[in-house]
This record gives structure tokens, sequence and C-alpha cells, in this order.
């Protein structure tokens, strides 16, 4: 309409809320595609009811406003092959299940290398967004289509991070890669980082070096973390001059990369420190005994301790930074437990001559409470299976180790745990399980369910892992038989409904996987 035809539908609203003998628009002001149809000779009152309905009728007839839009890009193409519809179905209900089945799923759909439906890739997305732990098989799954889509719906909320990951598949666009590193969020400026240490270590480093002095603080804080990927004695020199960074966490994130590198001069200073303190040896009661003492103060000071983060002050909150009980050690177990911790378990077997076996079976229960936390994080950090192994198998080992240790020392160890009524390690454990440990999950469930007559929480664990662990080559019928038999005895059959729909969503996409 053209700019008269505002001017009189104006006067018509002013009409309409004022009053005619207040406004009254004039006819000539009309659109002529109305005015014909507008008489002079009407009631004013009637002449506004006349010209709001024309004007209604002529914008309706006319169609919308005209819009100027830009075509986007077409997504680009993903030569996998697509998820059957049944596949499709199975993983849309997977996603709404519990934890266990649903992070299974994920990988395997992930693990076949198939693309979702088109209509998958927005609820893939926000799976991702609001559960981190299913993200990196969400990432594998959606591929650079679902970086397409994640980047043209920003205003769903997709975190930076999330979309920083979704370009660091190998699908990804290298051009836009260098964007995040320039224009990027710090999370976005962290997942490139880590890309390029995978592929270019040297180059990473330079890159991070050279605009190092420009960063913000917490920005280092966070960047710095990116060289753990490749970290190598070439990174020494800067980890060093980080060591003066005013920044705590700078400080606290340079000691201990550098306590990973094999060959740096941290790692020479601490084992030369703790070398006349440890050895072998026999007693009377135990055919060979580990004996550690503490570094005294003027040793520490001699060996810069403090400057590589070595705190002579007690632990008094009773974990470390991995969640390894240190059990509130006072000064001399903590200096104890942190030189443990640091130093690289090589150097034990090196400096004692003997595996890790045996060094761990020489720990006595009175060290066990310092020594065994300290080298399971030690373990832990420098993701040692053999030392997790050895380590799991004393009696005080911390459960975090089952995420490193060799899967069928693990088994054995659930099992053991399973027959005291302990579930935790499920978790752990490699899918599918081995017979022997599913069966010892029926042997445990059955015993709990004989003690209690009611479906208790270690029972409700069972429950849950069951449907994603059980070997499905193995005809477990008599078995499943007697679940559903204890749970119309105890009323619980609610939680045996949701074991069947995991069992089954898991059934049909394996079949439909293979």
């Amino acid at each position: 309409m053209n700019e008269h035809a505002n001017t009189h539908w104006e006067a018509t609203v002013s009409a309409a809320l004022l009053g005619v003998n207040n406004r009254r628009p004039a006819q000539l002001d009309a659109d002529p595609v109305i005015a014909k149809y507008l008489s002079a000779q009407q009631d004013p009152a009637t002449a506004v009811l006349h010209t709001a309905a024309l004007t209604a009728t002529a914008r309706n007839a006319s169609g919308p406003p005209r819009v100027e839009a830009t075509a986007i890009a077409e997504a680009p193409a993903d030569d996998r092959p697509e998820l059957s519809e049944t596949a499709a179905r199975a993983l849309a209900h997977a996603l709404e299940a519990a934890a266990p089945l649903r992070y299974r799923m994920l990988r395997r759909v992930a693990e076949a290398h198939r693309r979702p439906p088109a209509a998958m890739l927005v609820p893939l997305l926000r799976t991702a967004l609001r559960d981190t732990a299913a993200r990196e098989a969400v990432v594998r799954i959606v591929g650079a289509r679902g970086a397409w889509i994640a980047e043209k719906t920003s205003d769903i909320g997709w975190s930076g991070l999330l979309l920083a990951e979704l370009y660091g598949t190998p699908e990804g666009n290298s051009d836009r890669d260098e964007q995040l590193w320039t224009h990027g969020i710090v999370a976005q400026r962290v997942m490139y980082l880590t890309g390029l240490r995978r592929r270019d270590p040297a180059a990473a480093l330079a890159l991070l070096t050279g605009g190092w002095r420009s960063e913000t603080g917490p920005d280092r804080e966070q960047l710095l973390s990116a060289l753990e990927t490749g970290l190598s004695a070439a990174d020494e020199p800067f980890l060093e001059a980080c060591l003066r960074d005013s920044r705590k966490k700078v400080r606290a994130t340079a000691q201990r990369q550098l306590a990973l590198i094999p060959e740096s001069g941290l790692q020479r200073r601490l084992q030369t420190l703790v070398a006349p303190h440890v050895r072998l040896g026999r007693s009377l009661l135990r055919a060979t005994t580990l004996t550690f003492t503490t570094p005294s103060g003027d040793e520490l000071a001699a060996a810069s301790a403090d400057r590589y983060g070595i705190s002579t002050a007690g632990n008094a909150s009773g974990a470390n930074s991995n969640g390894v009980n240190t059990n509130g050690a006072n000064s001399k177990q903590w200096v104890t437990a942190q030189l443990l911790g640091r130093i690289t378990l090589p150097f034990w077997e090196a400096h004692l001559g003997a595996a890790p076996e045996k060094i761990v079976s020489a720990v006595s229960l009175e060290d066990a409470v310092r020594v065994i936390p300290a080298l399971s994080e030690a373990a832990l950090v420098q993701g040692d299976r053999r030392w997790a192994t050895a380590l799991l198998k004393h009696p005080t080992a911390p459960v975090s180790l089952f995420a490193i240790a060799d899967p069928a020392c693990v088994a054995d160890v659930v099992i053991d745990r399973l027959r005291r009524g302990d579930v935790v390690g499920l978790d752990h454990l490699p899918v599918p399980w081995p017979p022997a440990v599913a069966t010892a999950v029926f042997d445990a469930f059955d015993a709990m369910h004989r003690r209690h007559r009611t479906l208790t929480p270690e029972g409700h664990t069972m429950l849950l892992h069951l449907p994603v662990g059980l070997p499905l080559d193995i005809d477990w019928g008599r078995r499943i038989l007697a679940l559903h038999e204890a749970a119309t005895a105890g009323m619980w059959t609610n939680h045996l409904a949701i074991f069947d729909e995991a069992l089954h969503i898991r059934t049909v996409l394996e079949r439909e996987l293979t």
C-alpha cells in the first residue's frame, strides 16, 4: 500500500480509538485499491468499519510482505550409509533411556559409521548439549552436517565448546577452524589448539607461545591445558617459563605437565631426591618390604621442590585432584604422596629392579594408606595400564583405576566384589561383558532378593547395567524369567518393564547395525 494509504489507515485507527467526532479520515487519502468501494455519503462510523474490512481483504489478497533473503549454502554431503528406519527409531528411544544404555547405543552407532536421518540431527545435538558424557559419540554420529546445522541454528544456544568439537571432526572445515582460533571464545580456541597438537605439536606450541603475552590470565589457564596432548621435551622451556606466571592455576598446570615429561629437569631432580629414600628390603614377617622415608626439609629445598608444587603442608581435605583418597595426611605423609604421585612410574621399576606387581605387593598395610593412593594417582595421570592393573589387585585400591586397568583384571575384581554385594565397577567394564561377569550379576541379584525380598539400590544398579552388558549370543531366558518372578513377588514390575524395554532397544539396534 502507498504512503497515502498508510496515512489514511493511521487516521482510521485514530477515529476508531478516539471517536469519529474527533478524528475523521478523508476519503481522498485512501488507497486507490479500496477507495472506489468507499462512499462519501456513508455514516463516518460505518466508513471506519468498511475501511478496516476492505484493508484487511486487500492485504490478505496481496500475500505477505516481501522479504529480502540470501540463500544459505547447502549442507555438506555425508556419504555414510543411512541408519535404517528401525535403527533410527531405536536410537531415538535410547536417547531418552537411562545413562548406561544411552551411552552404549550412541557409541555403537558411532562405531558403525552410519549417518542419522536429517530429522535426528537436532535431537542428537540437544543430547550432546545437556550431557557432556555423550558428546564425543554424538559428534562422530552427526558429522559435518551436524556442525552445519548447529552453526545455522545459533538461536538454539549451542555451546561454543560443542561447536568447536563439531568442527574438530575429520569432516570439519579447516578455514572455519582457523576462525575459531582467531575469533572464537576460549573453549573453542582450546579445542582448535588441541586438534593442532594432534596433527603438528611444534606448530601448536609456536602458535601458543607467539601470542602468550597478549592472552588474559583466565585464558592462559585454559589454553595451557591443550599442551597435554602430544607433550614432549620440546615443551619444557616454555613450561619452565610458565612457572613464573602470576596466575596460580597456570603455574599448577605447568608443574603437572613437567612431571609428565620423563626426561624433564623436574623428573631428574625428583628422582635424585627420592632415590636414597626408597628401597626393597626383607623383614621377618614379609619376604619383601617396600620402605619409604620422607626427604628432609633441606633436601626438598635443594631440589627446589616448592617451585614444582611440592607442598610441605598437610592435606586436610583427604582427596587429591583425581578423587584418590589421601586420608587427611599429615605434612610428611603429604610430601611422600606428592613425590610418589609426580614421579614417572617406570623409574620405580628401574630403581628397585622389580615389576609393578612385586613392588605393589611389597607395600605394608601400614604404608598402604599413603603409598597406594599416591601410586594410583600417578597411574591415572600417566595412563599406565600395567601399573593400574597391578595396583587394582591391592585391597585398598581406588575404583578409579577400573577406567584404565586391564579389562580381564577389572572383570575378576568386579566378580569378587559382586560376591560381597558390591556393584561398584559395572559401568567401567567393556560391553558386552564376559559370560562369567553376567552370571555373577544374576547370582548377586538373586542373593540380594532372597535376603531383602525387595529391590535394593544395588539391585536397581544391576538392572540398569544388565541390558547393556549381557552377551546377546547366549540364551539368558531362564535367568530373565527368574527376574520376572522376583519382580512379581516383590511388586517392582515397573522397574523390570524398563529393563525389558532397554534390552529390546539394544537387541533391535544391534541387529540393524550388524
